[in-house]
């Protein structure tokens, strides 16, 4: 995953299982990536919320039940193989897939919503007027 993906994990700390937050810290800590502060709130908030000082403790932690040496042993694919794992790809992808439908219904109603406007500026008739916003009300329930 690239850094701006690994961020959006501890971002979203809530949202994950405390194992995938370790790991995309220990990546963003391996790629010596620079931690803004409103990402050291969330982890100040992810530590709290698991009874630790800072993330490093959950980190050596977690390296420990899982039987890493040091924190260079720690790699993607024996991280993917821990139980309890981490990102699951597959999850990734239905999240893909759900995004792309929001984006999809958001273009139909825009482009439902544009012509709707063209033909109630164009028209004169208050009957056209009104079947035309009768109509975008009921797209807009579907």
């Amino acid at each position: 995953m690239d850094s701006i993906a690994l961020t959006a994990i501890i971002d979203y700390w809530n949202d994950y299982d405390t194992n995938s937050v370790i790991l995309a810290y220990a990546e963003l800590k391996r790629r010596n990536f620079s931690v803004p502060e409103s990402l050291q709130k969330k982890q100040i908030q992810f530590c709290d919320k698991n009874n630790v000082s800072n993330i490093e403790d959950l980190l050596n932690l977690f390296l420990k039940e899982n039987q890493f040496n040091s924190f260079e042993e720690l790699d993607a694919q024996k991280a993917l193989k821990i139980k309890n794992g981490v990102i699951d790809p597959s999850n990734i992808i239905s999240a893909g897939k759900a995004i792309k439908n929001v984006v999809y219904a958001t273009l139909i109603m825009i482009t439902i919503a544009v012509i709707s406007f063209l033909i109630v500026s164009s028209s004169r008739d208050m009957g056209t007027i009104k079947n035309t916003y009768i109509f975008i009300g009921l797209l807009s329930l579907v």
